[in-house]
Order: structure tokens, then sequence, then C-alpha cells
């Protein structure tokens, strides 16, 4: 679908537009944008030629459908009036999808961005398996996100400051109440609990069964391949967000780095036995 409006915009001439006349996406995840990024952002749009934007026109004004971290450095930073801008037609559905692929081709997205981001497509009618391959997910991946979407803002921005564990959601899903949620997520906030310890200290809370459910499309025997799949992404994914230099104590160093030699031993196992 991108590669038709590609060519769309291609074939579209470059005209010039004021700033504030244009819109941001209604599909964009993102809530805030780093000013010193845009900043940098700003000093190579000065420095050399840049792609125009793509827009669609919306009664009298016009939308944006790629390059809003442009417009927002060319209008907030240099503080110029006009942007030169393609203009192409496009559903809804096009132009979440563009917003999002661009997004993701370029932008480093907070959990709660990601999780929004799943939720925007899919309020989009992109099916499950779409989405994973727009945004380069796994498709268990996709329900994992949902997970997260359904969480209060709150623990959303526990995760988004890494002061949560991503694993901790498959957790809180099963709990039902705002004020519960909240709770639970305080208890396993980083360095109090870990998962199972969280499992056992809120098995007491009422139960929830989320509303929104992705199947897999591979039909498993056992309920535990699935849930250890989650793990195995949240895990990969709490990972990935890990910053050794903030490890300083030595003994705590050692210590992770003889954990991480016994899970590639027990993955490289499970690996093996999978085959």
């Amino acid at each position: 679908m991108t590669a038709v409006l590609e060519k769309r915009a291609k074939s579209a001439p470059v005209v010039s537009i004021e700033v504030d006349l244009i819109d941001p996406s209604p599909f964009q995840a993102r809530r805030k944008f780093d000013r010193k990024k845009l900043e940098q952002f700003a000093e190579s749009i000065k420095k050399e030629l840049f792609n125009p934007v793509h827009l669609r026109k919306i009664g009298k004004r016009y939308q944006l459908v790629a390059g809003e971290m442009r417009w927002r450095a060319v209008k907030d930073v240099l503080r110029w009036t006009h942007i030169d801008a393609r203009i192409i037609e496009c559903s809804d559905q096009e132009a979440a999808e563009r917003c999002a692929e661009e997004n993701f081709k370029k932008v480093e997205f907070l959990p709660s961005e990601k999780a929004r981001q799943v939720t925007i497509l899919l309020d989009q009618g992109f099916d499950p398996k779409r989405i994973a391959t727009i945004l380069g997910f796994e498709l268990l991946e996709i329900e994992a996100w949902l997970q997260v979407a359904a969480m209060p803002e709150s623990v959303q921005t526990m995760l988004d400051e890494k002061l949560l564990r991503l694993s901790a959601i498959s957790v809180l899903a099963k709990i039902d109440g705002e004020e519960h949620r909240i709770k639970a997520a305080e208890l396993a906030s980083v360095g109090k609990l870990n998962q199972h310890e969280l499992r056992a200290r809120t098995d007491h809370y009422p139960k929830h069964q989320s509303a929104r459910h992705v199947s897999s499309p591979v039909s498993m025997s056992s309920v535990k391949l699935v849930d250890l799949n989650r793990q195995i992404i949240a895990l990969r994914e709490d990972l990935r967000r890990l910053k050794p230099s903030s490890i300083t104590v030595p003994s705590e160093k050692e210590r992770i780095k003889e954990n991480i030699g016994q899970l590639i031993s027990v993955l490289q196992n499970v690996k093996q036995s999978l085959r």
C-alpha cells in the first residue's frame, strides 16, 4: 500500500504550503517530540535540501501523511511560515499505514507508543498479521502490546521510564480493575518483585479476561508454550532497553554475566529440542 502512495507522491507537484494550515496525523502514536532532536533536525534542514512533506487535503486544511518531524522542525524551531509539500489522495487506512511505517523505520519508540500504534492500526481495520508486518513485530507481540495499551496511563508511564519491566505486564493483564493493576505495578517496579513473586502476591486479586485477543496462527497443544514465547519476547524487549553503563557494582555485574551465561545455555537447549 505504501508503495502505491509513494508513486502518487512522486507524480504530485511540489507546492509551498503555510505551516499553520497543516494538522498532525491523527494516526501518529507519538505524543511527545524531543526538542533537542527537533533542533538537530532543523540544523540539517538549514544546511541541505530536504524532501517535501506529504499531505492530504481535509476540508480547507491539510493533514500530514509523512514528514511530521520535518514539519515540526520548520514550524517550531526554524519558525518558517511555509514548507514544501506534495499533496496526495489517500484513505484513512493508507494514511495510518504510511505514518506507522515511516515512524518505525526512523524512530525509537517508547513502550506506550508501540502499544498505541498497534491499537491505531487495529482500529483502522488491519488484521494482526498485517500489523506485525508493518511494524516489524512477531505476531505474538501484537497481543503483548495490546496488553500494554490496556494498562492505566500511570503503568504505561512506569514502562516508559524503565521503572517497570515489560515482562510484568502479562501478570498485570490478568488482574481486573485499574486500582489493582496500579498497586500490582508498584509492587513489580524494578528491584522489588520478579514475575513469579508478583504472580504469587497478586493471586488473590480479581481476575480479568482481555476483551481484545489476538490468536496465534499456530495451533499449540499447550498454553504453557504460548506463555513461554510471550515471556521470551518480553525478556528480549527488557534486555534491549537495558543500559550496561547503569550497572556500577562489580559484584552485580559478575552475577548478571553468570546468569546470562546460564540463560544462553538454557535457551540453546530449548532451541535444539524444538528442531
